[in-house]
């Protein structure tokens, strides 16, 4: 059985002209023949940290890190505590959701599961907010094993962070 939760934060924002950041645009002349190389000289704000993955939505937060460990959780019992650290320029990550994907090295283990992000937690379905990081706990029988967490996340207005996985297991 498995119980997961995760969220995440980046993006850019274009100039007023639509075009990106430097580079050289072509604007017409009065000569239909004759274009005019200039130099865009726009930049583009960043609302993310230096360094921070880009979000899939632009909007949508971005997930640096996790860290996961095996512990026990209230009434749930043996679980894989995950801590997420994200970035949210907009703090709407509240009222959104995440999904974790996950998968033992042994292939006995191969499912998904997701929740709701609260500011506090009341049980383990849910995922929670504390110091900038998103946690959640995966139900897990075996503890001895290494397993695969692809995780993401969505804030309340529905943007997509960016994926992050990696693995983690007892050693």
């Amino acid at each position: 059985m498995v119980t997961l939760t995760l969220i995440g934060l980046l993006a850019c924002t274009g100039n007023d002209d639509g075009f990106g950041n430097g580079g050289n645009r072509y604007e017409g002349t009065d000569d239909p023949t004759e274009t005019q190389d200039t130099e865009d000289t726009g930049t583009v704000d960043s609302l993310y940290p230096e360094g921070w993955p880009d979000p899939y939505d632009a909007n949508g937060p971005s997930l640096g890190t996790f860290d996961a460990w095996f512990d026990e959780f209230g009434n749930i019992g043996d679980v894989i505590y995950v801590s997420v650290d994200y970035f949210d320029p907009q703090d709407d990550l509240v009222g959104g959701r995440f999904k974790v994907w996950i998968e033992s090295e042994q292939g006995d283990v191969d499912g998904s599961a997701d929740g709701d992000v609260k500011e506090t937690t009341s049980s383990g379905a849910d995922g929670w907010l504390e110091d900038s990081n998103l946690f959640f706990v995966i139900s897990v029988e075996d503890e001895w094993q290494n397993y695969h967490l692809k995780i993401r996340a969505w804030d309340k207005n529905n943007n997509r962070s960016n994926d992050l996985e990696g693995w983690m297991g007892p050693d």
